[in-house]
């Protein structure tokens, strides 16, 4: 049967009532809780990009290392710049956003709504229209996606590409299916990791079609550069990669467990090793895997632990697995994971407007003053730490046959 979705609804829509009356007691302050830096930077990963390549056009990786998004994305950014007076904006200085600017935000945001309701409508499918509309709702009212909007991150239209490919990879029709390999190559060129998804294909051996994909994402994130300097700009794009990763690390990241589990090793590039095993791991995970939505909740989280301090708004991408969970046709004797894995989606998609001061003691724990971000990062590792220990389970101890030694016949000849 497939997941209701109840106990899911019942917890995200529970923090929502509870948040509200928080909200109401601290007169609207308890927002700052969830927006980042107490909204003194607010839309900026939306209007600073378009402000870099604006100013400084086929230049803009020299105009701050924080212009670090392959080229593709600058060229979308750049024509939206001519719908914006160049008055409205201002490089890193979000209190000179000016209300065209702003409008055009709620414009680009509404549509970007639309198309996640149409992505999340089709794939659970159209016969459960109602169902779908209730999942959109949980969404809109999750502290992560109000942290997403605030940040006016491009991660959005990514996680709508990769939820639309993910459908239409299943589809009959060529047509769709090459679609799909152009959305997955898209959001590859918007934001490099979701080239992970690309490993769907290799699974299921449709080489094909990954030889395309590659074709695709060559073609995307490489062409765009001839825009943007050339080759110049791309050894300066990997400089202000370079820059930007080594600026700092989340508390939330594995990275920074990683970093402080291994204080002691004198060799910091095994810390990096660490973190390429972890991906190692997920990576053998995700070809053991058998099920649609674990697959996409192991890439899902690849797209989250990979980058050093962005799993604040890259959590969104947990609503890939999510729609595809809610869809999933659950076994009868699978009720009590499927009450686990509610009220861990329930935990990433909450809404929380708490929050508590960051001292050495949270930070330890990996908490953050931000409850809706700890919370959800823990329900994250939970989830996945379940699918990897689960999976290892039914195929090398459950299904001993599975493994390389054969341990019926040496019990026999025993």
């Amino acid at each position: 049967m497939r997941s209701s979705g109840k106990i899911y609804f019942g917890f995200v829509f529970s923090t929502v009532v509870l948040s509200i009356i928080y909200a109401f007691y601290t007169k609207g302050s308890a927002i700052s809780n969830v927006v980042f830096g107490n909204a003194s930077d607010m839309f900026m990963d939306f209007f600073n990009h378009i402000s870099y390549v604006r100013d400084y056009g086929s230049r803009v990786y020299w105009s701050n290392y924080n212009a670090c998004f392959p080229p593709l994305a600058y060229v979308f950014y750049y024509f939206l710049s001519f719908l914006i007076p160049a008055d409205q904006t201002t490089m890193l200085n979000s209190a000179a956003t000016g209300p065209y600017a702003i409008v055009l935000y709620v414009i680009y945001t509404s549509f970007l709504i639309c198309w996640m309701i149409y992505a999340i409508v089709q794939s659970v499918g159209i016969e459960r229209f109602d169902f779908a509309i209730t999942i959109t709702l949980s969404i809109l009212c999750s502290s992560v996606f109000l942290y997403l909007i605030e940040r006016g991150n491009s991660a959005f239209i990514v996680c709508i590409l990769l939820l639309r490919a993910v459908q239409l990879r299943k589809e009959e029709s060529k047509k769709q299916k090459e679609t799909a390999l152009l959305f997955i190559a898209i959001a590859a060129a918007f934001k490099v990791y979701p080239a992970v998804f690309g490993i769907l294909y290799i699974i299921e051996k449709r080489w094909k079609e990954a030889v395309r994909l590659v074709i695709y994402g060559v073609l995307f994130a490489i062409v765009p550069f001839s825009f943007f300097g050339g080759i110049n700009g791309i050894k300066q794009f990997i400089s202000n990669q370079k820059t930007l990763q080594e600026s700092g690390v989340s508390t939330n990241n594995v990275l920074f467990l990683i970093t402080r589990s291994t204080a002691d090793i004198p060799f910091p590039q095994g810390r990096y090793a660490i973190l390429c095993l972890i991906f190692l791991i997920m990576i053998f995970i995700l070809f053991l895997v058998n099920e649609e939505w674990k697959r996409g909740y192991i890439l899902a989280s690849l797209m989250i632990i990979l980058p050093r301090w962005s799993e604040h708004y890259t959590r969104f991408f947990m609503l890939i697995p999510l729609v595809l969970y809610m869809k999933n046709e659950e076994a009868e004797n699978a009720r009590c994971k499927d009450v686990i894995f509610q009220i861990l989606f329930g935990g990433m998609f909450c809404c929380c407007t708490f929050g508590t001061k960051e001292n050495a003691w949270t930070a330890h724990l990996m908490i953050t003053g931000q409850w809706w971000s700890t919370i959800g990062i823990y329900a994250m590792y939970a989830g996945l730490l379940w699918i990897v220990l689960e999976t290892l389970f039914f195929n090398f101890f459950r299904n001993k046959q599975s493994l390389p030694i054969d341990f019926q016949a040496f019990n026999e000849r025993k």
